[in-house]
């Protein structure tokens, strides 16, 4: 089982991915041609984390 350190680690990691894929996708709406995919899977990713941060905090 994952300590909240590895939890969070990923978290972090996870994070500055959906950051990086945030401005891959708004420059892409932008040029006309919108992709979310790798926004949708890097936000999702981030929401498993917290979901994993918040199932330890109140275990």
């Amino acid at each position: 089982m994952a300590t909240i350190s590895d939890i969070f680690n990923d978290f972090h990691r996870h994070v500055r991915e959906l950051v990086s894929a945030t401005v891959k996708s708004v420059q892409a709406k932008a040029s006309g041609k919108p992709d979310y995919s790798e926004f949708e899977s890097a936000l999702s990713r981030v929401q498993a984390d917290l979901a994993k941060l918040k199932a330890e905090v109140y275990k």
